[in-house]
């Protein structure tokens, strides 16, 4: 986290943020998501007059079970951070192996890699500017309207 950080410390922080996500998790559990949307929105049927009232009430939760999914992910990552710690590989890039920077740390405790090697995995994950098919495609299916001019 910050430079000169002792293991306690980092594991201190670590756990604090790990509370902070599952009071969340929490809240939003407690919000009515761990009850069926009929008996949240006090309805006695899904099917009713009022559809576009559902249909908000439908988007408002799948907003909050998209929040949900997302903090339970971050929950996991905080394991696997505390985790690391315990082996002595916390701070370390999974992928090079160098210290990672202690401001990525701080702004992202749970993180894996140093930002360089994590902008090289983004780069690999990025969609690739035109379909793969076209690697491999051959005259006439390779051509494109680009290639021919003026003429459509």
């Amino acid at each position: 986290m910050q430079p000169g950080e002792s293991q306690p410390e980092i594991e201190r922080r670590l756990k604090q943020e790990r509370r902070r996500l599952e009071e969340r998790i929490r809240r939003l559990e407690e919000g009515g998501l761990s009850q069926s949307l009929r008996d949240s929105v006090g309805e006695l049927s899904a099917y009713d007059n009022h559809s576009p009232d559902l249909g908000a009430e439908t988007f408002e939760r799948s907003k909050d079970l998209g929040l949900l999914d997302n903090l339970r992910l971050l929950l996991r990552r905080i394991d696997q951070a505390l985790e690391r710690l315990r082996e002595g590989r916390y701070g370390l890039c999974a992928r090079c192996g160098r210290p990672i920077d202690p401001l990525r740390l701080a702004a992202l405790p749970y993180a894996v890699r140093c930002l360089e090697c994590e902008e090289a995995a983004e780069r690999e994950r990025a969609p690739r500017p035109r379909p793969v098919e076209e690697e491999v495609l051959e005259v006439p299916f390779a051509r494109s309207f680009r290639e021919e001019g003026e003429n459509n």
